[in-house]
């Protein structure tokens, strides 16, 4: 997927839209929306640790009231998670930028399904 992502970034700083922000996924609707009894620490560490054995440039932030979990190439972000603290556990939402691999969707989103429990 790094190869992929190395070759794409020219094309993507021509296309309009492509430079997607953290705030882009907020205001837009995530592919998935999860809860877990897990508390959103220990589900960002989870997600993070299942993204980057898959791919290199995975990131975990803190963030008011959670975490938000990013796959980022060249300043680029193609996949991001955020796992909000929630009275019951966590709740995560999943979002997919532009210009991704669908193999790598489906695994990712795999994986965020995965550390719920």
């Amino acid at each position: 997927m790094n190869y992929f992502l190395r070759l794409s970034m020219p094309f993507c700083a021509l296309v309009a839209g492509c430079a997607i922000t953290p705030d882009h996924f907020i205001n837009s609707s995530p592919i998935l929306v999860v809860s877990s009894t897990k508390d959103s620490r220990g589900v960002a560490v989870c997600v993070s640790d299942g993204w980057n054995s898959e791919v290199n440039g995975v990131t975990s932030k803190p963030i008011s009231g959670g975490f938000t979990v990013t796959l980022t190439s060249g300043g680029l972000i193609y996949f991001m998670a955020e796992v909000m603290t929630s009275s019951k556990g966590s709740t995560t939402k999943y979002w997919v930028g532009t210009f991704t691999l669908p193999n790598y969707i489906d695994k990712f989103e795999d994986i965020v399904k995965q550390c719920q429990s």
